[in-house]
């Protein structure tokens, strides 16, 4: 979501963020998504680029969720730990 935020000025996850103040919501995130937005920037519009620090401040950091006290019904990828991180933390 945070790299489509960047990516896309009309697209929903855009307009999440650009709601967010106004209706009280707390966008969460964690140093794993930071790193994987950090990777990724650069492969978006060069307009990402300067989009991204202005989004970045409106998040706050959780800690990253590695495992569940749940079976999880999909195979690992590297999703598993932003699953895992939004369940925990949701």
């Amino acid at each position: 979501m945070v790299l489509a935020a960047c990516g896309r000025p009309s697209g929903g996850s855009r307009t999440v963020f650009e709601l967010a103040p106004n209706n009280g919501w707390r966008l969460l995130t964690s140093r794993y998504v930071l790193f994987e937005v950090a990777r990724n920037l650069t492969k978006l519009p060069p307009a990402a680029l300067k989009v991204w620090p202005t989004l970045s401040p409106r998040l706050i950091v959780t800690r990253d969720v590695w495992t569940m006290d749940r079976p999880a019904v999909f195979a690992p990828t590297k999703d598993r730990p932003v699953l895992f991180t939004s369940a925990a933390w949701a």
